[in-house]
């Protein structure tokens, strides 16, 4: 048995709601891209983690916030904002205690002029609140 990480959860989230995969199929990766996948898909990653202090002495009452970016891919501005409106609808509050997920808020969101030419993006970045759980 492990431990579900948040990157795990949100994969399994984005993949199990319809808006998303309507839209991306199972293009939903981890850091980046399998070579040559085709336009739209999106990236998940963790930015960052800070645990919060509890009363309690048992580590597994303990919640801890996870920075998350999703950072969506695709050929038109129309497109890009479908699948965008689809994630932020999938995490934004989303709260799932088999997963030890207590809550998920969107951020912030930003786009990059710096994408090769032909390719839309945009990064939204979201706070996870997980406790440990085991799968």
């Amino acid at each position: 048995m492990a431990l579900l990480t948040p990157e795990q959860a949100v994969c399994e989230r984005l993949k199990e709601v319809t808006a998303v995969t309507d839209l991306l199929g199972a293009k939903i990766f981890p850091e980046a891209p399998t070579q040559g996948t085709e336009l739209p898909y999106a990236v998940y990653s963790r930015t960052d983690s800070e645990t919060s202090q509890t009363l309690k002495p048992a580590p597994t009452t303990r919640v801890t916030q996870y920075g998350i970016d999703v950072e969506i891919y695709a050929k038109t501005k129309v497109e890009l904002h479908a699948v965008g409106v689809a994630v932020a609808a999938a995490l934004q509050g989303w709260k799932d205690m088999a997963k030890g997920v207590q809550g998920c808020f969107q951020k912030d969101s930003s786009t990059r002029e710096d994408v090769e030419e032909g390719v839309e993006n945009i990064t939204i970045s979201f706070a996870l609140f997980q406790k440990p759980v085991t799968v």
